[in-house]
């Protein structure tokens, strides 16, 4: 990876990140248990959630909800700018007083209105982002503090509806729709061809495009995330293999610890 300029702040709930990258960077598919906010600075990209493509213009805000499947295409060739603050949930649920500026990011159908450009808010938002970056006494309460700021400029946006309007859902979001509320059931790549009428090969071409990943990595990937989400919510692991799709605890146990490298027990473990 080569970056231009960067700052980084990582703790287990909480990380801010802001880079410059001129080539050699490698993006890929993400769908994680945290919120993101992230905020396109310069250079040249698109950016898919579930399936549906934004492109992306200088200021403009992608908020990305708990299990939202997201994937930039970026042109590398010119400079690209960016910066995230991802947070986990229950941080985030202690830090708000109201549900209002939470709307955004539950409040819709996944892949949808996730998209903010800069002229929605009355300040540019990426004031907020450089604001995360300046060296502070307590770096972690500053980046909080901005963080809230920015959640407020983007519920006064969705209230408004000022949000990007979501492009002509394809079969690509169909396709990932569908595969995200049937996670407990059979996703054979038979089984999906027969429900939407197309081929193996045209299926996994739809999905390599806007996820980067094959149609078995993206369904374990999902299934990995619902599961993580539900023992963080204090659901037993033994209790939900069968709601992630695995027949037998035995099978989303080598399959939870393979692609976390924790097991599901250390996770519930460690839940607060």
């Amino acid at each position: 990876m080569a970056l231009l300029s960067s700052f980084e702040y990582s703790s287990p709930d909480l990380r801010m990140y802001h880079f410059v990258s001129d080539h050699n960077m490698h993006f890929h598919l993400h769908t994680n248990s945290m919120i993101e906010l992230r905020c396109f600075f310069g250079g040249k990209g698109t950016h898919f959630v579930e399936g549906i493509e934004h492109t992306e213009q200088p200021g403009d805000v992608l908020v990305i909800r708990p299990g939202e499947a997201h994937y930039p295409m970026v042109d590398l060739s010119i400079p690209y700018e960016r910066a995230s603050v991802i947070i986990r949930p229950e941080l985030l649920d202690t830090l708000v007083g109201n549900d209002i500026l939470l709307k955004p990011i539950y409040d819709r159908s996944p892949g949808t209105q996730n998209l903010y450009h800069g002229d929605a808010f009355d300040r540019d938002p990426r004031y907020y982002f450089r604001k995360m970056t300046q060296a502070a006494p307590d770096q972690r309460a500053n980046i909080l503090a901005y963080t809230i700021l920015l959640l407020q400029q983007i519920s006064n946006a969705y209230q408004k509806e000022h949000f990007a309007a979501s492009p002509t859902e394809s079969i690509s979001h169909r396709l990932l729709q569908y595969i995200d509320q049937n996670l407990e059931q059979e996703l054979s790549i038979n089984a999906l061809c027969e429900e939407f009428y197309i081929s193996s090969a045209q299926l996994s071409r739809l999905v390599k495009k806007v996820t980067g990943i094959s149609v078995g990595q993206y369904i374990t990937a999902k299934r990995m995330n619902k599961a993580r989400l539900m023992i963080r919510e204090g659901r037993k692991p033994t209790q939900i293999c069968s709601a992630c799709g695995y027949p037998n605890y035995a099978s989303f146990y080598r399959a939870y610890t393979k692609y976390f490298k924790t097991t599901p027990k250390e996770e519930f473990n460690a839940t607060p």
